[in-house]
């Protein structure tokens, strides 16, 4: 991912490829886009050609979460200037987005069964995992408060 802003529906469409991981998928990350790579025969000649590898799927998916947070911040903050009506109403996608991390929680554990012998990048997904769960929680709280 980029430094400058990222669009909330790029985002989200992470969050959607996220949860569709299955055991044993892994990640590809091409042209700033993430991508399940479904096992193949010569997947993992393909993946060292096209340096990918699992510590750069993990980065990928930690600036996604520093993202979400920055951009459900500004959600939160802008939820009192609910005056266009041509937006959505920041509820709306405060809850579709608690839904969305809620199912990427789902793939990031299918993730976690596909490198089951790999402790520190367990431990990493774990983490992520705890962070997206926290912003579903915090989500939840806002909510309930208005």
């Amino acid at each position: 991912m980029e430094d400058n802003k990222i669009n909330l529906n790029d985002l989200i469409l992470d969050l959607k490829i996220i949860s569709k991981i299955k055991p044993n998928n892994k990640l590809i990350i091409e042209n700033n886009k993430i991508y399940i790579d479904d096992s193949y025969y010569f997947t993992s000649i393909l993946r060292y050609f096209n340096n990918q590898n699992r510590n750069s799927s993990i980065e990928y998916i930690e600036k996604l979460n520093e993202n979400l947070e920055i951009e459900i911040n500004d959600i939160i903050i802008n939820k009192k200037n609910e005056n266009n009506i041509l937006k959505d109403n920041p509820s709306n996608i405060l809850v579709n987005l608690s839904h969305d991390l809620t199912q990427a929680v789902n793939g990031l554990k299918n993730l976690i069964l596909t490198y089951s012998n790999d402790n520190f990048l367990i431990s990493k997904i774990e983490m992520i995992n705890y962070n997206f769960e926290l912003k579903i929680r915090k989500i939840s709280e806002i909510l309930k408060v208005n």
